[in-house]
C-alpha cells in the first residue's frame, strides 16, 4: 500500500542514501533474506559450516517468535537496565512500518520526528533514526503544516 504523504520511491531513496554511508560489515538494516538466514541459523542451533563465527556470534542476539503461524525475528536488547525483545523491522517492511507509525495508528499522526522515532524505537529494532528523521522531513503533510518560526522583528514594547 502506498501512502499519499510519502511515496515508496522517495522512501527507498532515503534508505539507499543511508546504506551508502555505511560500511559493508554494518548490519543496522536487515533484509528479509538475512532475517530468514538468521531464523534458519537459530532453528539449526547455530550449526552451519557455511557461516563464519562472527555472523553466528551476531545472530545469537536474535530470537524467533511464532505469531499466528508466522515466524518473526526479534532482537534481545537492554533498555533502562531491563532485557527486552523488540521485533526486527526488515528493509522490506520499513516503508509500511514508518508510514503506519508516522500517520498514527488511530489517526493522530504527523506529530514530528521525535514522536515518530520514539514510537518506532519502542516497537522495532534495526530501523535507523537517520532514516526516520529524513522520511519525516520528506513527508508532504509535515512540510505543508509546519509553522515557520521567526523571531519577532523590532523592539518589544
Amino acid at each position: 500500500m502506498e501512502y499519499s504523504f510519502l511515496s515508496q520511491d522517495k522512501f527507498n531513496q532515503i534508505v539507499e542514501k543511508h546504506l551508502q554511508t555505511l560500511s559493508k560489515s554494518d548490519k543496522s538494516i536487515i533484509t528479509e533474506e538475512n532475517a530468514q538466514r538468521i531464523i534458519r541459523l537459530i532453528e539449526n542451533n547455530f550449526e552451519d559450516i557455511t557461516v563464519d563465527r562472527n555472523t553466528i556470534r551476531w545472530a545469537r542476539k536474535f530470537m524467533i517468535r511464532n505469531i499466528n503461524g508466522t515466524k518473526y525475528l526479534y532482537k534481545k536488547i537492554s533498555k533502562k537496565h531491563q532485557q527486552m525483545e523488540v521485533r526486527v523491522c526488515t528493509k522490506e517492511e520499513m516503508y509500511s512500518t514508518f508510514c503506519r507509525v508516522h500517520n498514527g495508528d488511530i489517526g493522530e499522526g504527523h506529530r514530528g520526528q521525535n514522536v515518530t522515532w520514539k514510537s518506532l524505537n519502542a516497537q522495532y529494532s534495526c530501523f535507523p533514526q537517520v532514516v526516520c528523521h529524513a522520511a519525516c522531513k520528506a513527508c508532504s503533510v509535515c512540510c505543508s503544516t509546519k509553522a515557520i518560526q521567526k523571531a519577532p522583528e523590532g523592539n518589544p514594547l
